[in-house]
């Protein structure tokens, strides 16, 4: 279970960053970018905040089936 828990963080970690990544690209890109361009990245951002709805609701489960 710890492992699991374990490897949880780190899709955390590696989904922050990755949020954070692309929300700096997007700030130098936007001027060049069509408004169905921004609309397509913000449908992936909801999309990486999904995973980290996930892993609450997963972790959430491990907490209430631990004794």
């Amino acid at each position: 279970m710890k492992e699991m828990l374990d490897l949880l963080g780190l899709v955390i970690a590696t989904v922050q960053e990755d949020k954070k990544e692309r929300l700096s690209t997007f700030e130098k890109k936007k001027k060049k970018m069509t408004e169905e361009d921004v609309e397509e990245f913000f449908e992936d951002l909801q999309r990486i905040d999904k995973i980290l709805s996930y892993v609450m609701e997963i972790t959430g489960v491990c907490l209430r089936t631990v004794p």
